[in-house]
């Protein structure tokens, strides 16, 4: 059964995620706690610091993750050329950068259209890793009994909705840096 979660690695290069984890700790001003659902921080669900990011600013960040995300969702379409025959949907301009410590993580099995209190309609969600770890530090969809390695550069898509739960796996010794986001009806 295909799970229509798809992977590509090298969607950016080494470089490309030093300059955004650098970027990250640069700017601690910017730092917020990690939320869920209608902006509710509970460190026992969600325990990250992030960066809200808008590719509608133009800086070095947004250009490498916006550049990586078309060249992944283009492939995604032609493996899923049904998609094309939905309503028009694009990258949403609002994400995420994203920093686990260790033992911090997305506890939670959660979807990303959990219901009213979803900010947008999302069709699809994005995860770009920045970072490899040896020790957990991936993605967990218990529904297809699949687990995603987090390895630097990879990107993985999956559809938003309740047919793809998913819960970050924690790393004991490393801290995972991520960038995620969506992409929504317009």
């Amino acid at each position: 059964m295909d799970s229509f979660i798809f992977e590509k690695r090298n969607v950016l290069g080494v470089e490309d995620c030093q300059i955004i984890r650098r970027y990250f700790e640069k700017h601690p001003f910017e730092h917020l706690p990690g939320t869920f659902g209608s902006d509710v921080v509970d460190t026992s669900r969600k325990d990250s610091t992030d960066i809200p990011m808008n590719f509608l600013k133009k800086n070095e960040v947004n250009s490498l993750i916006h550049s990586g995300l078309k060249i992944v969702c283009n492939e995604y379409k032609k493996i899923y050329p049904i998609l094309d025959k939905l309503s028009r949907w694009e990258v949403n301009s609002e994400y995420n950068l994203q920093r686990y410590y260790p033992n911090q993580g997305y506890h939670v099995l959660h979807c990303e259209n959990a219901g009213r209190d979803s900010k947008l309609e999302r069709v699809l969600a994005w995860m770009i890793y920045l970072n490899d770890i040896e020790d957990g530090g991936g993605t967990s969809f218990p529904q297809y009994n699949r687990i995603i390695k987090s390895e630097e550069g990879k990107c993985v898509i999956w559809p938003a909705y309740w047919t793809h739960m998913h819960k970050g796996i924690v790393s004991k010794t490393q801290t995972k840096y991520i960038a995620t986001g969506w992409f929504i009806w317009v």
